[in-house]
């Protein structure tokens, strides 16, 4: 809901987020690994 408010307010917020989403899920499949 708020995704057009954001990309008017930041255009990359979009992308940056999905990128931060990719990174913590790529965490947490080395950390099932590790353990």
């Amino acid at each position: 809901a708020l995704e057009s408010f954001y990309e008017q307010f930041d255009p990359d917020f979009i992308s940056i987020r999905t990128k931060a989403r990719e990174v913590l899920q790529r965490e947490d499949d080395l950390n099932e690994i590790v353990q």
